[in-house]
């Protein structure tokens, strides 16, 4: 989303603006028209360079973000250990064919 930042002159961010109608560009104030990224946030712009630059930093994950990949993380261990259980399962279901065939077989 196109979005009007005004800043001062040390690069400190005054205004953040975006939206329909687009927002009034300021007269004798520095500004810069950006595309922030999604999962980025703007910190603050960089006055030494030309053009200058917004600088941006990544937006941290918010608590249910973190609670989303935790609850993810179990199902997946979860669906692990089931699949090893089953796997220890068809593996002693077979141990004891095996041992009920030799057993059987030892008669004849």
């Amino acid at each position: 989303m196109n979005t009007l930042i005004i800043y001062d002159e040390t690069g400190y961010v005054l205004s953040i603006r975006h939206g329909k109608p687009a927002p009034r560009e300021p007269i004798g104030v520095p500004f810069l028209w950006v595309d922030i990224p999604d999962g980025k946030r703007i910190l603050s712009v960089d006055t030494t360079t030309t053009p200058h630059q917004t600088i941006l930093e990544d937006i941290p994950p918010s608590e249910t973000d973190l609670l989303k990949e935790e609850n993810l993380t179990l199902k997946l261990a979860i669906a692990e250990l089931a699949e090893t259980q089953e796997q220890a399962k068809l593996e002693t279901q077979l141990a004891l064919a095996e041992l009920a065939e030799s057993l059987h077989g030892g008669d004849e």
